[in-house]
């Protein structure tokens, strides 16, 4: 069965690697999509709020590092974001505009969910669900649905069957609700 494959799809702030590179893309969008507006949710803010494509990739990269070499050698807009150095491997262009970015993979998710200070800003420290187990399961599952790779992207089966929703002994969910995180 043969899929179009569209120019334009996903919103600048949720749009998957696959997207941005020139990938043939599949359903793991979404869940590219989900992971970011569940973090967004979480903190009030978009986790890559780039201005454009170029600025988009560079936020990413500051969080999740680089993406796998066999993705952008395999990518035919790879040029437009990374430049391959002689052995092989690629760095980030630099930014036509000066603008400077963290270096890959130092932002972390740990620190922007606030995974051991009680959610961003504190805000939730000392409320139920929101202890540093329930955010690294958070965390765990933000991160599989944000895999670079879209074969290896957590699905939409696996992401309901993830810790994250797993009942505790008292029957409720080990969180309060998805919307207070």
């Amino acid at each position: 069965m043969d899929i179009a494959i569209y120019q334009y799809i996903q919103s600048r702030f949720y749009r998957s690697p696959e997207v941005l590179l020139g990938i043939p893309y599949d359903l793991g969008i979404d869940m590219w999509s989900l992971g970011c507006i569940l973090v967004e949710m979480h903190t009030g803010e978009p986790l890559f709020s780039g201005c454009n494509e170029v600025d988009q990739m560079n936020k990413i990269v500051e969080v999740l590092g680089m993406p796998p070499k066999y993705l952008l050698d395999g990518a035919h807009k790879t040029r437009k974001f990374f430049d391959k150095n002689l052995d092989g491997s690629f760095v980030l262009k630099k930014s036509p505009n000066g603008r400077k970015y963290k270096p890959a993979g130092t932002r972390k998710l740990h620190d922007i969910l606030g995974v051991e200070t009680g959610g961003p800003g504190g805000r939730r420290l000392d409320e139920a669900g929101h202890t540093v187990s329930d955010y690294l399961k958070f965390k765990d599952l933000i991160l599989r649905m944000l895999d670079y790779d879209p074969k290896n992207r957590a699905t939409p089966y696996y992401a309901l069957q993830h810790n994250f929703f797993k009942r505790t002994s008292d029957e409720g969910t080990n969180t309060t609700s998805i919307s207070s995180l």
